[in-house]
């Protein structure tokens, strides 16, 4: 615990390339993006931008397939109270449960601090029953595997960057990313809390759930944007940004990260070969 959040591999260049860039107060929403425009534009820039990849997917027609064809799966389910860096290590902890039983308890769940299916690999098949292919800006193999977000309102992910360019693909429902730039990380009280300098993985002792975190954040001069991500689109977030993620509705998302050993997009500049 501790540790300088300029201590991994690659945040220290990203803060250096974009520490000077222009705030802005909204992300930039495409109803379809294309290679050439992301790799050229989108990218090197270093700022979030919301797309859409498609329709979004029912959920009432969506989990009887879901639970018919994946209903056994076995998946490690989030529980605690967990809402920065000080308390997740030790209060964050996983219980086993089917993925049939898990829809079930996000149907009746109504609890403060509901069990969540956070980063959890995909079980097979289950990608393509979701109609999700990867995004399709850089070759496959430089991807990390795809990763599963499935729970009910409320749920949330506590305040933290991390290493690598992200894609994140809302089938159903709605998140609340509350967004900070690469330029507010040393703001927001984070710190990394693993060894591995290539994950460049950092979390907050900000608890964001409630008006007390944020309202820290800004007193320190950090500079929130809040956006609203929803079913049928994507956000792509570049690596380094801080953020805070809320359920607002029974939700199920896919996120591709792309590969930690991969060079983030703002530091390849648009110059850079993309032909992979």
């Amino acid at each position: 615990m501790g540790k300088s959040i300029f201590d991994g591999v690659k945040f220290a260049a990203i803060h250096d390339r974009v520490k000077n860039q222009p705030r802005r107060n909204a992300i930039s929403r495409f109803g379809h993006l294309d290679c050439r425009t992301f790799l050229c534009e989108v990218e090197p820039a270093g700022y979030p931008v919301i797309f859409r990849h498609g329709p979004a997917a029912n959920q009432d027609t969506l989990f009887p397939v879901l639970r018919e064809r994946h209903g056994g799966a076995a998946l490690q389910v989030r529980v605690g109270d967990y809402a920065d860096s000080q308390t997740y290590p030790h209060r964050r902890h996983t219980i086993a449960m089917t993925f049939a039983a898990y829809l079930d308890a996000i149907l009746a769940l109504s609890v403060e601090l509901p069990p969540y299916v956070g980063n959890q690999p995909m079980p097979p098949g289950l990608l393509d029953d979701l109609g999700m292919p990867s995004p399709p800006f850089h070759p496959a193999d430089r991807y990390e595997p795809p990763a599963l977000w499935l729970g009910p309102a409320g749920a949330v992910t506590p305040l933290h960057k991390d290493g690598s360019d992200n894609f994140a693909a809302h089938v159903f429902g709605s998140k609340r990313w509350v967004l900070f730039p690469v330029r507010d990380a040393s703001l927001l009280a984070m710190e990394r809390v693993e060894n591995d300098p290539w994950k460049d993985f950092a979390a907050s002792r900000l608890d964001m759930r409630g008006p007390g975190g944020l309202q820290v954040a800004i007193a320190a001069g950090a500079v929130p944007i809040e956006v609203f991500v929803n079913g049928g689109e994507t956000l792509y977030l570049p690596a380094g940004w801080g953020h805070f993620v809320e359920n607002v509705a029974p939700t199920l998302m896919v996120n591709t990260w792309l590969g930690r050993m991969q060079t983030p997009g703002v530091l390849r500049g648009a110059t850079d070969d993309h032909t992979g």
